[in-house]
């Protein structure tokens, strides 16, 4: 498989997770969210490609920061400088500018473990399909023997 077309996968599902996250935790969502789930999901996939030797620990640790990083870049651009207000956390303690916030981070440091998880299980699956060994390639939750 091509690693264009699976970081599109990726990008896609974490689109598509990262939305639903948020309409179950704040009943509604923004454009600009469900790219930036997808983005940071991708980020995580390819920090799982780079970090798979070190623990999941360091890793989720990594992830978290990076995306707390790339949420303080996007809140800079979408809500500083375009006015789109689409979140503020100037009423949390420990903000930077009302974009990121230890609260928030805590929050993306938990959301990385499942999300390595779902990396770690991508690979696995993608390591099985490239080696012949039999098995259909399932980016799901399982990988069946071929009948």
């Amino acid at each position: 498989m091509r690693k264009s077309i699976l970081y599109v996968y990726v990008f896609v599902l974490g689109t598509v997770g990262y939305g639903l996250l948020e309409l179950m935790y704040r009943g509604r969502t923004h454009w600009t969210m469900l790219l930036f789930g997808g983005a940071s999901m991708l980020l995580l996939y390819m920090l799982y490609e780079e970090l798979q030797p070190v623990g999941r620990l360091v890793r989720c640790l990594t992830g978290c920061i990076a995306i707390t990083v790339f949420e303080c870049l996007i809140g800079s651009i979408v809500n500083c400088r375009m006015g789109m207000c689409i979140w503020d956390y100037s009423g949390l303690p420990f903000n930077v500018r009302g974009q990121i916030c230890p609260a928030f981070s805590a929050m993306w440091f938990a959301l990385c473990f499942p999300g390595d998880l779902f990396c770690a299980r991508i690979a696995r699956s993608l390591s099985c399909w490239q080696s012949n060994r039999g098995c259909r390639l399932r980016l799901l939750w399982r990988s069946y023997p071929d009948a």
